[in-house]
């Protein structure tokens, strides 16, 4: 019995990322296709991104980007391209919390206790092709070995304040979409699971330094089949971006409406999930800070159950020298904020380096503390298999082309 909490913590960490990392277009101001083949980012990295600024801006030891003319630009297709991603890792987890469960009727469940944890995981095997047959057309693929989860989508750009209309299975715009799901802004708490996909249509646009991306979507994650309720959900983003000599900021909102269920035999059934958020970035000097705070609602008609919850995600990042990041995370969980207190606090900290072209070393502790009545309530410890006392231990080594 012990050993299931446990378990369950190593398996959550093996989820792979997405592969957009917030902080380099905080630093930079630039959008995310700047360095990716998708628009909003993750996946795989266009020309610029894989041979200008993984060779030349991200690594400590940097090389010439090869057969690029210095006025190159990112915007130019590639016409047939590819690329992969592996990453590795090891887990540690020390904790010796006793978990004693509280049902309704005040009742105290059997006791779990999580033992030691160390062990070696494949984290991500993903490979992306893309076919570009004019700059205004691009298809695109990519599928997780590991995961078993598949993007794949068309786009088509328009000239017209820098459009674009994407069709096919991708995932939803929702937030600063870090590249660690395993935090509570994705994962533990907003449900947005590391192989999340979703069939529908997205529309994009970024004219100057306003960018608006809408979504609609079949909704309850139907990237394959028919919706089989007849509603569909919405999804999307709008951020403006300003730049200065020395500062350059973001600030940006998210909205996800995804309706459910229908009504049968009479009885009412339908359910909804709405979830609401804010994000922002501001980086000055060698000094990067990113946000974001989120609500969600979820309402069962059939049920008559609400609950709501509070996520949110703060990054102080330091770049002393080229390839190497200094990074320090603070989370906050409230899993029903009509309690008090009942929240969860989990502190990170840690580095990135990037020694050479195309590879990452990451290195992450994180430390939950919890309020006293966290403990006791089920929702906290089953959404995010974290309770007080826990430290984490992460270390990945990561390949991309």
């Amino acid at each position: 019995m012990t050993f299931l909490p446990a378990a369950a913590l190593a398996l959550a960490w093996t989820s792979p990322p997405a592969q957009a990392v917030p902080r380099f277009s905080a630093r930079t101001g630039a959008s995310c296709d700047a360095c990716h083949t998708n628009p909003t980012g993750g996946g795989m990295r266009n020309r610029y991104g894989s041979d200008v600024y993984a060779r030349t801006v991200l690594p400590a030891w940097p090389e010439a980007a090869p057969g690029l003319s210095m006025g190159w630009s990112p915007r130019e297709y590639q016409r047939v391209a590819a690329g992969a991603d592996l990453r590795a890792g090891l887990l540690g987890i020390d904790t010796r919390v006793v978990f004693e469960p509280t049902d309704e009727a005040g009742s105290r469940g059997e006791p779990y206790q999580i033992p030691e944890l160390i062990s070696f995981f494949l984290m991500q095997a993903d490979v992306y092709a893309a076919v570009e047959p004019s700059r205004y057309l691009l298809l695109y693929a990519d599928y997780g070995l590991a995961s078993k989860s598949l993007e794949v989508f068309g786009l088509v750009r328009a000239p017209l304040a820098d459009s674009y209309l994407k069709v096919g299975a991708f995932v939803p715009p929702f937030g600063l979409k870090l590249a660690n799901h395993r935090t509570y802004t994705r994962e533990d708490g907003l449900g947005i699971d590391a192989n999340l996909r979703d069939a529908g249509i997205e529309l994009g646009s970024h004219p100057g330094p306003l960018r608006v991306v809408v979504a609609v979507l079949n909704g309850g994650s139907g990237a394959t089949g028919l919706n089989p309720d007849y509603r569909v959900s919405l999804a999307g983003t709008a951020d403006l971006t300003m730049k200065t000599d020395a500062l350059v900021g973001m600030l940006g909102a998210s909205a996800w409406w995804e309706p459910g269920g229908d009504v049968v035999a009479g009885e009412d059934q339908t359910t909804l999930d709405r979830r609401l958020g804010a994000y922002w970035s501001l980086s000055a000097w060698r000094l990067t800070l990113l946000g974001e705070l989120d609500h969600r609602q979820t309402r069962d008609v059939a049920a008559e159950s609400e609950s709501e919850l509070l996520a949110a995600y703060h990054e102080l990042s330091l770049l002393p020298v080229q390839g190497a990041d200094l990074i320090v995370t603070y989370e906050y969980l409230d899993p029903d904020p009509t309690l008090k207190p009942n929240a969860l606090h989990r502190l990170g900290g840690g580095f990135e380096l990037f020694p050479v072209p195309h590879a990452e070393l990451t290195l992450l502790v994180r430390h939950t503390l919890a309020d006293e009545e966290s403990l006791d309530d089920l929702r906290t410890f089953y959404s995010t298999g974290a309770v007080r006392g826990m430290s984490e231990l992460a270390l990945f080594l990561h390949l991309y082309l």
